[in-house]
């Protein structure tokens, strides 16, 4: 097998498309939940956030 621009480059595409995969699990890992960067305030409501860290505890 030879291996050619074309190829390195797919392989290329595809660690980025997992590196960014990971990425999301990683973040809820560390305790960065998808919550805390974008939550809808509203007044007809509380809105209070109560994150438990239950991946890192696993």
């Amino acid at each position: 097998m030879q291996v050619t621009e074309s190829i390195i480059i797919e392989c290329l595409n595809e660690l980025q498309l997992a590196a960014l995969a990971k990425q999301k699990y990683a973040d809820y890992y560390n305790g960065q939940h998808a919550i805390l960067k974008n939550y809808a305030m509203q007044e007809s409501r509380s809105n209070q956030k109560l994150i438990f860290n239950f991946p890192r505890k696993l």
